[in-house]
């Protein structure tokens, strides 16, 4: 390669394919309530390394969360639907 191309090469900037996952389970109920656990997680479909990924939540009245035994973050709703 010339050292034009080298250079070009290392200018160009290429994004992360980061994917948002989802995994829904209903693993309580009790009476008119449910309880599902919700996991969320980005997964880096590309080969560019993703610094400083992160997700934001938000509108999120009548949500709690907590860490469940598996050291997962778990989230509660105190609304009655």
């Amino acid at each position: 390669m010339e050292h034009f191309d080298i250079e070009d090469a290392f200018r160009r900037t290429t994004v992360p394919n980061l994917k948002l996952r989802t995994d829904v389970h209903k693993f309580r109920s009790s009476g008119s309530d449910s309880y599902y656990k919700i996991r969320l997680w980005l997964d880096n479909v590309s080969s560019v390394t993703a610094f400083f990924p992160s997700i934001t939540l938000s509108d999120l009245t009548g949500i709690q969360f907590g860490w469940a035994t598996d050291r997962l973050p778990f989230v509660t709703s105190d609304q009655r639907g």
